[in-house]
């Protein structure tokens, strides 16, 4: 009798499933697997990603890869979702996506983003379009940052072509960057608790929805201040909430004493490599945070 193990399966149609014995085959191979979109467009999800996948999995495990949106037939995202049991399973390791080449009009450049869901799903947006600021130079530290915020609506540019990297950054539009970052959600409530908030701006929902979550209470019972500077103990504060980050470890900022209110989301962000600070013993919690740091602490957060 022929008791050969079948071929392993390493491709997939989306919207299709693999049996836990058949993923755990790849994982044993060290083979990645790749699912394939209906415009031809794949994702591929490393060994290292199937294991996670595999830990939190049971019986049968769905992978969903769909397009989502089109821009201008230059811009496409795509959400991949896969899940076992009843639940969606969340990952932190490697996926990446491959772009069909007829998916586009435009010879340019493929610029590719992606961004983890609070549900444990994945964004990726593709693009044609060039890298729009022109005050970004490519060796800085931060264009990758600039580039997977712009490609997913999460920042945008002053204008002119551009972004205004050491510009300081306000509170209105940092919890707005986490909003867009959360996908937009809907608040709960239409009645703002501060005073200072106009109901028609660009900010209003995003600050509904911080203050819902627990992300922010204001400056003091009634106001925000949404257009004063945000600094850097209240932006990794913001990032953490929103997160639901929580600090295990000492940082070695010699500027962040223990018991202030950015204490633990500085810890929270030093250990999971949001910030390394601006030297090796300080994080400068005072200082306004510029434009580029605040997208650099979103990209490292959201993306990596």
């Amino acid at each position: 009798p022929d008791d050969s193990e079948p071929d392993l399966i390493t491709e997939l149609k989306s919207d299709a499933t693999l049996t836990f014995a058949e993923l755990e085959r790849l994982i044993r191979a060290g083979k990645t697997l790749t699912v394939d979109a209906a415009d031809g467009t794949k994702v591929e999800l490393s060994t290292d990603t199937l294991k996670e996948i595999a830990e939190q999995s049971s019986g049968l495990i769905r992978f969903d890869f769909e397009k989502e949106t089109t821009e201008n037939d230059t811009k496409t995202a795509y959400d991949l979702t896969v899940g076992s049991g009843g639940k969606t399973i969340g990952f932190d390791g490697e996926a990446g996506i491959i772009p069909a080449d007829s998916a586009y009009v435009s010879t340019a450049p493929v610029r590719i983003a992606s961004i983890k869901a609070p549900d444990g799903s994945r964004r990726f947006v593709v693009s044609s379009e060039p890298f729009p600021y022109t005050d970004i130079p490519v060796s800085s530290y931060f264009y990758e940052a600039v580039n997977w915020a712009d490609l997913l609506g999460i920042t945008e540019g002053v204008g002119e072509g551009k972004f205004d990297p050491l510009g300081d950054c306000t509170r209105g539009q940092m919890v707005t960057f986490l909003w867009r970052a959360a996908g937009k959600p809907e608040p709960q409530t239409a009645e703002c608790p501060f005073t200072d908030i106009d109901a028609n701006a660009y900010y209003y929902k995003a600050i509904l929805w911080a203050y819902e979550n627990g992300i922010t209470d204001g400056v003091n019972g009634s106001s925000f201040d949404p257009e004063g500077t945000v600094d850097r103990g209240q932006s990794v504060t913001f990032l953490c909430r929103a997160l639901g980050g929580k600090a295990e470890g000492s940082t070695p900022f010699e500027d962040v004493a223990e018991g202030l209110y950015y204490s633990d989301a500085v810890s929270w962000a030093y250990e999971n490599g949001v910030t390394d600070g601006t030297s090796a013993t300080s994080f400068s919690p005072d200082d306004d945070c510029l434009r580029c740091q605040i997208v650099t602490f979103l990209y490292r957060a959201y993306a990596k």
